[in-house]
């Protein structure tokens, strides 16, 4: 007899309209965390998203499409980036 696996885990928030919140609050040049904290979560959420945008990789079981993690990763960091390039211009 095969056992059926339960789902395990919560389905994640992170969605087109989150990470917009998210984006547009880097770019006004929010910290990571200030940013996490301005869309209702917590920081640790927001590094665990960009960890799994990093490598690619899921731990729940509900979320079956990285490419979510993976644009929000990327998205986030080159938003960092710009923010960084710009500072500089300034000095």
């Amino acid at each position: 007899m095969t056992k059926i696996k339960k789902k395990t885990g919560r389905r994640t928030i992170l969605n087109a309209e989150v990470q917009k919140r998210i984006c547009d609050a880097l770019a006004l040049g929010a910290t990571y965390k200030v940013a996490a904290s301005a869309v209702g979560i917590d920081p640790s959420t927001f590094f665990g998203w960009m960890s799994k945008g990093r490598n690619g990789t899921l731990s729940n079981q509900y979320q079956t499409d990285p490419e979510i993690y993976i644009e929000f990763s990327r998205q986030s960091k080159k938003l960092k980036q710009d923010r960084r390039w710009y500072a500089c211009q300034r000095s």
